[in-house]
């Protein structure tokens, strides 16, 4: 008897596809801040780029930033200036406001 090998076909995913509303990308960025990591949160920020955007080079094409700054900013080793992240976020749409903890 022989068997039979059925072939498995994958395709990849994109996580910005998941990310299609304005309140998905909140809770998605949300999340990613809460866990304080600076790679997490670098590749949530380009994955809702992506989402809001279409990628590092239509963002590039809106912004004072040069590509390869925003490809640096939003990698996982990424330590972006605070002008750049400001930038990223005002040309993304992300707004921000802070809240202190109380003592």
């Amino acid at each position: 008897m022989r068997k039979m090998h059925s072939e498995v076909k994958t395709t990849s995913l994109d996580p910005a596809s998941l990310c299609r509303t304005d309140e998905e990308q909140e809770n998605f960025l949300n999340a990613a801040w809460e866990t304080g990591n600076p790679s997490v949160i670098a590749n949530a920020l380009s994955i809702i780029a992506r989402a809001r955007k279409g990628g590092v080079n239509e963002l590039a094409k809106e912004t004072d930033l040069a590509r390869s700054t925003i490809y640096k900013a939003l990698s996982k080793d990424g330590n972006p200036r605070l002008k750049s992240l400001l930038s990223l976020f005002r040309d993304i749409g992300i707004e921000t406001s802070f809240s202190l903890r109380k003592s």
